[in-house]
């Protein structure tokens, strides 16, 4: 299997030029100087929000209709991302159960919601081509992780983490791993992942959101934002400036 040609196809390079360009578009109308240009080019910047959406999914259907038949070589990778999904958002939990501990009887409510990196990820195959900007156009990782146009990222990957007086403390139920659903394989090959342990987050992405199968399984970097509620005022932790690395063995 060959990736890089997979994912640099011609008719996959045209609808991906045509993502970014859109994308562009869409940013430029946000560009202005006077209120009411704003006004009048936030409701120009919307209309190409149905076509972007439409677009991402039909790429997503393209890329995974190729992928898929190719899941045995792709295996470590989806292991890898599974694993290093489960790592962020065990670390996520762990840090607003450590907020609320120490915070205690003051704080209402944590919420803790994780989201990917910014940046295309260092593994991605398309990464370390010479000519990637070429083929992977720069805008174009912008728009799948633009929540105001990626409905389904719009509050981050899977559910956010609540914290409150009662609630359920256990994060095998929060990532959906149980006795009755072990492994949330669901679009795969049931035999080949029968015993991977998928998590609930990895399903919710492949199956829910316009992520293709190639932007999840390269990912290992994450940000977060916590939000506490507390009895007289709330604290934001911004999600641009904390980031979890997902460790690279040596």
């Amino acid at each position: 299997m060959d990736i890089v040609q997979l994912l640099t196809t011609p008719e996959l390079k045209e609808l991906e030029d045509r993502i970014a360009e859109l994308y562009e578009k869409r940013l430029r109308y946000f560009e202005c100087e006077y209120l009411l240009e704003m006004r009048e080019n936030m409701i120009k910047a919307d209309s190409y929000v149905v076509e972007l959406q439409y677009l991402i999914k039909r790429r997503k259907k393209l890329i995974n209709g190729k992928l898929l038949k190719y899941q045995r070589e792709l295996l470590p990778d989806i292991i890898e991302f599974n694993d290093a999904l489960k790592w962020a958002f065990r670390n996520l939990w762990n840090m607003a159960e450590k907020i609320y501990d120490e915070i205690n009887f003051e704080c209402q409510e944590i919420e803790a919601t994780l989201w990917f990196d910014l940046y295309l990820p260092e593994k991605h195959p398309l990464a370390d081509q010479p000519d990637w900007p070429t083929k992977y156009p720069p805008r174009l990782w912008e728009a799948i992780m633009d929540p105001d146009i990626h409905a389904e990222y719009r509050y981050g990957v899977h559910n956010s983490i609540v914290i409150s007086g009662d609630y359920d403390n256990s994060f095998d139920r929060f990532i959906g791993i149980g006795k009755s659903t072990p492994n949330w394989n669901e679009g795969l090959d049931r035999e080949l992942t029968k015993g991977l342990h998928l998590i609930m987050p990895f399903h919710t992405l492949f199956e829910h959101t316009c992520f293709a199968l190639s932007d999840l399984i390269y990912i290992r970097d994450f940000r977060y934002d916590v939000h506490v509620e507390m009895l007289e005022q709330s604290y934001h932790y911004d999600k641009r400036k904390k980031k979890m690395k997902w460790p690279i063995p040596v």
